[in-house]
């Protein structure tokens, strides 16, 4: 082989060398580009779901307070139904010792009424009235006020 030859043969080999290296470096920036592409990719659907899972909670957090608000209003309601309930257990209370005291002055009024007392006496209950005649009423009293 002549020197010419041999000359070829190692700039053919540096060449093709270098053609490797040369491919191989535009093939690694390729990888290197790709890969940095679908981390971009993947980083801008991570932000999207990011912001997504940030609105679910600030409607969560919405429907949180809601939920709180009517608690604390159905709460409030309770307590207000409650305080009505003991108020008209203390009315009817009240009512039913006031109708006792006035059963009590009735019959009282019977007892020292002479014409109730004959009536009594006399067994025809509407002491000593004819029957066709209208009864009087008994006088009203203030009830309120008890008679010493």
């Amino acid at each position: 082989m002549s020197t010419p030859a041999i000359i070829a043969i190692v700039v053919a080999a540096i060449l093709v060398v270098a053609i490797v290296v040369v491919a191989s470096r535009a093939s690694s920036r390729r990888r290197l580009e790709q890969r940095r592409d679908r981390a971009a990719e993947i980083r801008g659907h991570a932000e999207t779901e990011g912001r997504e899972a940030d609105l679910h909670r600030a409607e969560a957090d919405a429907q949180a307070a809601r939920a709180k608000a009517a608690q604390a209003e159905a709460e409030e309601q309770a307590a207000l139904a409650g305080r009505e309930q003991a108020a008209a257990e203390e009315r009817a209370q009240e009512a039913d010792h006031r109708q006792a005291l006035v059963a009590e002055r009735h019959a009282e009024a019977d007892r020292l009424d002479p014409d109730r007392r004959a009536s009594l006496v006399n067994g025809n209950g509407n002491g000593g009235v004819p029957e066709d005649a209208s009864p009087e009423p008994p006088p009203t009293r203030d009830v309120r006020t008890p008679n010493p």
